[in-house]
C-alpha cells in the first residue's frame, strides 16, 4: 500500500475541486459535439494539457523517467493509457444518447467501483458507518437515474444505449484510477499525468481531426479551451489528492458530480437557451441529489483519519 502524506484535509479539497470540475465537463460537452467529433474532441484535451506538463517539466530540467520505475511501471502506465483514451471517447459518444445529467449521474459508478477496487487491493478498510453511507450514496444514484429517465422523455432503447456506454466508460475509468494509485509508487503524480496525455494524444492523433478545430465559432472555441483546461486542473487535483487521502474516501467525494451538472445545466438552460436545452429542476432530481451529497459525506468522513 502506497504511503499516505497525512494531509487528509488538502486531499479532500483536492477531491471536491475534482468533483466540481468533473461535473461541469458535460454541460459543455453537449452544445459542442453537434460540431466537432467525440476522437477530436479527446485528442485535444490530451494533446493541449500534455503539452503544458511538458514545458513545466522541461523547464525545470525533470523529463527523463526515472530508472527505478522498472517493468511494472511500464505495464501500468501502458494500462493507464488505454484505459483513459477509452473512458474519454466512450464518454461523449454517451452524450449523443443521454442528456449531460443522466450521464454524470450514471458515470458515478465509476468512483464506486474505484472505491470497491481501492478497498480490495490497497487494504483500505470501512468503518460501519462509512458502510451505510456507502449503501445510502448507491440509494441516491439509483434515486437520481429513476427520476431522470421519468422526465427526459427519451426512447427505451435510445437511453439504454447511452447508459450502456456510460457504464463501460465507468469501467474503463476505475481501472484507469487503479493504475495512476499504483504508479504512484513509482513516478511523481504530474509526471505520470504528462505521460499519460502524449501518449494518449500520439495514439488519437490518426483518428483525430485537427483541421475541424479552425472551422469551429467562437462559441464552440471557448468551450474546448474550457474542456482543455478542465483537464489538466482536475485530472492534477485528482492525481495530488491520492498522495494525501486514501483513494475510497476520494471516490466517495467524487460522487458529489451530479450536482455539479444538475443545477449547472439548470442555470445554463434558463440563462442560455439557444446553447444549452432547459432542463426544470424537479423535486425528485433535488432530493436524490441530497442523498448522494449525505451518502458521499459519510463515506469520506465517517471513519478513522489516516
Amino acid at each position: 500500500m502506497q504511503r499516505l502524506s497525512g494531509r487528509w484535509q488538502l486531499g479532500f479539497w483536492l477531491a471536491l475541486t475534482t468533483a466540481v470540475l468533473w461535473g461541469a465537463v458535460p454541460l459543455a460537452m453537449t452544445p459542442l459535439i453537434a460540431h466537432l467529433d467525440a476522437v477530436t474532441i479527446s485528442w485535444f484535451r490530451f494533446a493541449s494539457s500534455g503539452l503544458c506538463l511538458l514545458a513545466f517539466f522541461a523547464a525545470r530540467g525533470r523529463l527523463q523517467w526515472p530508472r527505478s520505475a522498472g517493468r511494472t511501471a511500464a505495464w501500468l502506465f501502458a494500462l493507464a493509457v488505454l484505459m483513459l483514451i477509452g473512458n474519454y471517447v466512450l464518454y461523449v459518444q454517451s452524450l449523443h444518447f443521454i442528456a449531460a445529467p443522466v450521464a454524470q449521474t450514471v458515470v458515478q459508478l465509476a468512483p464506486v467501483l474505484l472505491m470497491l477496487l481501492s478497498l480490495w487491493l490497497f487494504g483500505e478498510r470501512f468503518t460501519t458507518w462509512q458502510w451505510g453511507g456507502f449503501v445510502l450514496l448507491l440509494g441516491g444514484i439509483t434515486a437520481f437515474c429513476a427520476e431522470r429517465l421519468r422526465v427526459s422523455g427519451a426512447g427505451i432503447d435510445i437511453f439504454s444505449t447511452g447508459v450502456g456506454l456510460m457504464v463501460l466508460a465507468a469501467a474503463l475509468w476505475a481501472v484507469y484510477g487503479v493504475a495512476q494509485k499504483r504508479l504512484l509508487r513509482y513516478l511523481p503524480s504530474q509526471f505520470v499525468l504528462m505521460g499519460i496525455y502524449l501518449a494518449s494524444a500520439l495514439l488519437m492523433l490518426p483518428a483525430a481531426s485537427p483541421g475541424a478545430i479552425a472551422a469551429l465559432g467562437a462559441t464552440e472555441l471557448g468551450l474546448l479551451a474550457f474542456l482543455a483546461a478542465n483537464t489538466l486542473i482536475a485530472y492534477g487535483a485528482f492525481a495530488e489528492a491520492l498522495n494525501h487521502w486514501e483513494s475510497s474516501k476520494v471516490s466517495a467525494v467524487l460522487a458529489l458530480q451530479p450536482l455539479t451538472t444538475l443545477f449547472g445545466a439548470a442555470a445554463l438552460g434558463a440563462l442560455f437557451p439557444s446553447h444549452f436545452p432547459a432542463l426544470p429542476l424537479t423535486a425528485g432530481a433535488v432530493g436524490a441529489s441530497l442523498i448522494v451529497v449525505a451518502g458521499s459525506a459519510i463515506c469520506a468522513l465517517g471513519g478513522t483519519r489516516p
